[in-house]
């Protein structure tokens, strides 16, 4: 019979051995330990070793390049500290100063107190400045009464005080201009060219300085003058009227009726209602021989201003121009008939009435009338 000790050691020596116990290795952690599973665990920690090292790198560098960042700031900012003490600087000590104001040489100057005291506190900046402001009010209330002489007709008066105004203000434009328009109504076309010109180079983008300025080269027959201000205009102002109205007044005197008729067409397409640029458009027509074009802008302004006694007169001469003798003579009685036959006798009188003078209808319409010489075209 075994004693109560070996039964112990046996009990012992059973619980020593764990499948005795029925332990079960995957109970706590799933699954038996092997060899395998360790070595995943081992790689695992690994992996997660190394991501934190990752990121602690990564870290490091973003404080890094924020480091380099603001030290470049500092830098920048140090610099131009430096830069604004330096100009300081420069201002109060390295940069020399004005030279003193010259001494009062008027005795009575210095021997008042008054005078002594406004030589010791105002400097000599301040007086011109004040000079200036003063030259600046005595001028504007001087061309305000040149301006009210101007408006009640007295020119000579209004000249006088432009001229008192230039001579404290002579760089202000819009006073020369003024000063130059009573000059030209005052028909002081040297004069006023000359104040132009001054006016012209302090403002030469003034179209309205240029365009007076061409208009005083016309009244002084300064024609190629005129014609390059005007153009001059037009390259920066394509549609200022009067530039077109001085260069197609040109460009009719010497001859140039192609050009003058593009710039009486523009002056038409700008105004439909300027009637005398659409008679004058007519007449370049006709000086080029396309005598439909001329009567049909004859027709649009009798069109429109029944009583415009120039259009039925170019339109006499298109007419008979074109060797229209009849509708020439019809023309003639529609003027009579609305401006009276001795108004339209004064147009009659040129020799280049003569070919529809001896015409039977135009002798009963004008008896008076001398008849033309034989051999003009037209004569019975």
């Amino acid at each position: 019979m075994p004693s109560r000790r070996s039964k112990k050691r046996e009990t012992a020596t059973t619980r020593a051995n764990p499948d005795n116990w029925g332990y079960n290795p995957g109970y706590f952690g799933g699954g038996r330990l092997t060899v395998q599973s360790l070595e995943n665990e081992m790689h695992t920690g690994t992996r997660r070793r190394r991501s934190r090292r990752s990121s602690r790198r990564k870290s490091e560098d973003e404080s890094s390049v924020g480091k380099k960042i603001w030290i470049v700031v500092a830098v920048l900012a140090f610099l131009y500290v430096g830069f604004l003490g330096f100009m300081l600087i420069w201002s109060k000590v390295i940069k020399p100063t004005p030279a003193p104001a010259p001494a009062v040489t008027s005795s009575e100057s210095v021997s008042s107190p008054t005078g002594v005291a406004a030589s010791k506190e105002n400097p000599v900046a301040e007086v011109s400045a004040a000079e200036m402001i003063g030259d600046m009010e005595r001028s504007k209330i001087l061309a305000e009464d040149a301006r009210r002489f101007a408006r009640t007709g007295n020119l000579m008066a209004a000249e006088t005080k432009f001229t008192e105004a230039a001579k404290l203000t002579p760089h202000v434009f819009t006073l020369l201009q003024e000063w130059a328009n009573v000059l030209r109504e005052n028909k002081k076309h040297d004069e006023a060219k000359d104040v132009l010109i001054r006016a012209v180079s302090m403002a030469p983008d003034s179209t309205g300085v240029r365009l007076a300025l061409a208009d005083t080269y016309v009244q002084l027959r300064q024609n190629d003058d005129a014609l390059a201000m005007a153009e001059w205009v037009l390259e920066d102002q394509p549609y200022a009227e009067d530039a077109h109205r001085i260069a197609a007044e040109i460009s009719v005197m010497r001859g140039q009726h192609e050009k003058a008729m593009r710039h009486w067409q523009k002056l038409v397409g700008l105004d439909s209602n300027n009637h005398t640029a659409e008679n004058n458009l007519g007449v370049s027509l006709m000086e080029l021989n396309r005598i439909d074009e001329a009567l049909k802008a004859f027709n649009n302004v009798i069109r429109d201003e029944p009583g415009n006694s120039q259009a039925y007169y170019y339109m006499a001469q298109a007419y008979i121009q074109g060797e229209r003798w009849n509708e020439a003579v019809a023309t003639l009685t529609r003027s009579v008939d609305r401006f009276g036959q001795a108004f339209v006798l004064s147009w009659i009188n040129g020799s280049e009435f003569d070919p529809i003078r001896n015409q039977e209808s135009f002798v009963r319409l004008f008896p008076q009338q001398a008849p033309a010489a034989d051999g003009i075209p037209g004569a019975n």
